[in-house]
């Protein structure tokens, strides 16, 4: 193979991989989410600080937003985590946080952790991958 007919294949297969390994990723975390709510206890809990900072790269910069959150869990145990999301949510703020009883601190999440949005980008790079796969057959067709 030459240069000329591995690009053709690599670019498509890189396009293929790429938005399959994020999409799986994604998937893997909004099935924890939704497994939590699912089969979690609720607590009521409450936005302790939100902070932002906007991060540059190559020329373009985007803003991460997360917050720490506290809750007492149903023993009694006051639990504090942290979730990055561009929910509007202000410090002091009352919200409802879903736990797995045997490990409130590395499974709480709340109801604005914007699991719609997750659902939606494993849409979308699910659809890229299959379009250059897609891509990738009619390549190796022609």
């Amino acid at each position: 193979m030459d240069a000329g007919t591995v690009i053709p294949i690599a670019l498509p297969l890189g396009f293929m991989i790429i938005p399959a390994l994020v999409a799986y990723a994604f998937a893997k975390d909004v099935r924890r989410k939704k497994h939590i709510m699912r089969h979690g206890l609720t607590a009521p809990g409450q936005c302790l600080r939100r902070r932002q900072r906007t991060v540059s790269s190559g020329g373009s910069s985007s803003r991460e937003v997360w917050h720490d959150f506290g809750f007492t869990d149903a023993r009694g145990q006051w639990v504090q985590f942290r979730e990055q999301a561009n929910m509007s949510v202000k410090e002091g703020t009352p919200v409802t946080v879903h736990y797995l009883p045997e490990d409130p601190a590395g499974s709480a999440t709340t109801d604005r952790s914007g699991l719609r949005g997750s659902q939606a980008l494993v849409v979308v790079l699910s659809c890229v991958s299959m379009a250059a796969a897609v891509v990738l057959v009619v390549t190796l067709l022609l």
